[in-house]
Order: structure tokens, then sequence, then C-alpha cells
């Protein structure tokens, strides 16, 4: 039963917070507990170079191989938790790594020293206690519990009611799921799950997209066999979803204009679709085109650089396309299970600058659409003002689209990234 007192604050402090560890779980030897927390100390430094610190520890040869796993998952908890676990146990790296391995992964409590597992024991009773005696805000309350920023907190709390709000916000510090694209002019889905079950390694079939296979725990992709010929390619289930709202078919003309390194590009292509990508990062392209090239569809794939600003290259323009997608920059809020060090590194000024940005591009690439042909806008964001408010804008000034599909697949609900994609039809 929820203590009624603290008002809102108080019953989010209650529903959000994690519940206490058993202390059944394994102890980390020392050895891990070390190396997690020089991890720890210098990703601290600067919180975007997380997966660069944490990397190290992962390629540390002098750790045994259930060393390296076990310090890099605690680590890696530290950097999602880091918010909670500092207004437990205080901001020392030590200390956080051995709260980490008590509260997240069911470790005996006599890691840490006696006077800093109290509030282990009841993280619930600790932040109903800041609202009660400090006056905590709903915002300040739910993003502790779930380590959040303020502003990212007090974002979901207004844009959804409290129940989704809480799960969501939860659902965002689990680790993202280990999914593959299987490329369907080279294998068949099921034949590939029956060779990795064959293998050990289980799979489940996605609801989202046809050739989606998401993988069962912890997972070296790159030693399975399939990846390695070239048959599957690991992409999230909910930007495979992304790609299919598209509707590419053989011979169709995609543009796909912010292609980053090709993960929906080389999706396009294997659908049989003759695919132009662009983008302003010349070297990301670069990389795009060797997943193309190993994938076996660089005859249906041309990646031209553009410049950030001005006027776009003539040949974007002499053949419409059927359909143009637009995967926009955003917060990328929808994917911190996959990046969890971005809760870090993120702004609330992006979440201002952004959908004028968002806008911008959406106007830039509409007069490649040819008459009849779709305008596919995407952003991995959870919030509004990058989602439905960009495309009601942008329908605004270009009456000659209208909106025909708009979907949303979110990790509480659908198990994969946060994503928004809207289809909007020329003429």
């Amino acid at each position: 039963m929820l203590d009624p007192r603290g008002g809102l604050a108080g019953e989010l402090a209650q529903r959000a917070a994690p519940r206490p560890g058993t202390g059944e779980g394994s102890r980390p030897s020392k050895r891990a507990l070390a190396a997690a927390a020089g991890a720890v100390e210098r990703a601290s430094a600067d919180w975007s170079k997380a997966p660069k610190a944490v990397g190290a520890v992962a390629r540390d040869r002098s750790l045994g191989s259930r060393d390296r796993r076990a310090a890099t998952d605690l680590a890696w908890e530290v950097v999602r938790w880091r918010r909670l676990l500092e207004r437990l146990v205080g901001t020392e790296p030590r200390d956080l790594v051995r709260a980490a391995a008590v509260l997240l992964a069911d470790a005996p409590e006599d890691l840490l020293a006696p006077e800093l597992r109290g509030p282990l024991r009841d993280p619930a009773h600790e932040l109903l206690g800041d609202v009660l005696l400090h006056g905590a805000d709903e915002a300040t309350t739910l993003g502790v519990a779930t380590s959040l920023p303020d502003w990212f907190a007090a974002r979901l709390l207004a844009e959804h009611p409290v129940d989704e709000a809480i799960v969501l916000a939860r659902a965002l510090l689990e680790r993202a799921p280990l999914t593959l694209r299987v490329h369907r002019d080279r294998a068949d889905r099921d034949a590939v799950a029956a060779e990795l079950a064959a293998a050990g390694v289980e799979s489940t079939v996605s609801a989202l997209a046809p050739d989606a296979l998401t993988l069962d725990g912890h997972v070296n992709v790159r030693s399975l066999g399939p990846v390695q010929r070239s048959e599957a390619s690991v992409q999230d289930a909910g930007s495979q979803a992304v790609v299919e709202l598209v509707g590419a078919t053989p011979g169709m003309r995609v543009l796909d204009a912010c292609a980053g390194a090709g993960g929906k590009t080389l999706a396009l292509a294997l659908a049989g679709a003759r695919v132009l990508g662009t983008d302003v990062r010349k070297d990301a392209l670069g990389e795009g085109m060797r997943r193309a090239r190993e994938a076996g569809v660089s005859d249906r794939v041309r990646l031209l650089p553009i410049p950030p600003t001005g006027p776009l290259p003539d040949a974007l323009f002499k053949s419409p396309a059927d359909a143009v997608l637009v995967d926009a920059p955003c917060t990328g809020s929808g994917a911190l299970r996959r990046e969890p060090h971005a809760r870090w590194s993120r702004s609330p000024l992006e979440l201002e600058r952004m959908p004028k940005r968002q806008r911008a591009i959406l106007a830039r690439f509409a007069p490649a659409v040819a008459e009849g042909g779709a305008l596919v806008y995407a952003t991995c964001s959870l919030f509004g003002p990058e989602n439905r408010d960009v495309v009601d804008a942008f329908l605004g000034d270009h009456p000659e689209f209208s909106l025909e599909e708009e979907r949303t697949w979110r990790p509480d609900r659908d198990g994969c990234d946060g994503f928004y994609a809207a289809r909007l039809r020329r003429g």
C-alpha cells in the first residue's frame, strides 16, 4: 500500500524506485569490481565518452572473460542508474559500482561499507523522504527514481499519463535487445533461426517487421554464421519497422535523405529498391557503401554527399523519387537503452532547437518526391515537438502533401527502440 503523504511526487517516489536487491546473486570478483570502478571514473570526466571507457574494459585481456563481462555489465549499470545511485551512496566510483551490484544484480550487501547499506534496502522510502523533507517535485522525483534529467522526466509526465510515464521511464533503463535483419534475398528467416538454435542461440520472431529476429541473452554477434556470411546484420526491430512503412518494392526509386552509415539504405536495397542515399557526413556514407557491397546490393545503391545548407545537387530532382525517407537528426530520446550515456550528454536546448532543423530538412527534400509519391518522416525520439508537431507544421506549409499513416513504437510496449514515423502522400 502506498503512503499517501507527498501527493503525486510521493506516489512517484514509491512506484518508480527499484525494489531492494535480494542478496542472493553472485558476488563479483575484486578484479571485476576494480575494473568497473576504473571505467566509471574515466567516464565521469565526460559521460559522452562512456562507450570508450567501458569498451576498454571489454577488450582488457588481462582480465578473464567472466571478469570482463561482469565489469562491463556493472559499469554500464552505473552509467544507466547514475543519478539514483549517486543519491543513495554518493559519487565515489568504487561505491557506485558496488551499489549497482547490490541493488541491480542482487549481490550481497556486505560488498558495501555498513554506513552505505541502509539507503539500498529501501530506495522508495529514501526518495519519499526527499519529497516530505525537502519538497522534491514530480519531475525531480521521477528523474531521480529512474535516473533521468529533470527536463526529460518533466517531458514524459507532460506527454503521458502517470502510469505510462513511469513504465516508459523504467523501460529506458533496460538493456536493449539484439535484433538481426535477415537479408531476404540471401537467406530465409526461419532457416536462420534454426541455424542459430542449433548453435545454442535462441531467437524470437519479431511482430514488428518480417525479417526481424530478436536474440536471447548475451551473444557475440560477429561469431554468428549468418552474420559472417552477410545473410543477416544488426538492426533494431523498430528501425526495421520504419523501413517497412516506406513500402519499398523491387525497382522502386527511393531517396534516403539522411542515410548516415546506411542501415536503412541497406534495408531498402534488400527489398529490391534502387536507393540514392545522401548525407552531410561523407565518412558515414563510406561505411554505408561498404555494408552494401558486403550484402551484395551495391548495384542498387548510390551514395551522394550533400552540403549542410544551400541548394541540393541537381541529381536529386532529375528523376523524382517514388519515396523519400527523412530519418531526421533528433534528441535520440527513444534510443537510451542502446546509448545509456546519452541521457547525461543531452540538453533541453536540443529539444528546443531540433524541431526547426527537422522542419527545414523536410522542406528541403520535399521537392524530390514524385507526384503521387510518399515522404516518410521518422525520428528515434519520444517527444511530441520532434514528431507530430513537426509533421503538422510541415503540412501547414505544404498543402500538396497529406498525412496517410502515422506510427509510434516504444520500448515499454513494443520491445524496440522508441521511434515515430509518418507517411505523407504528395498529390
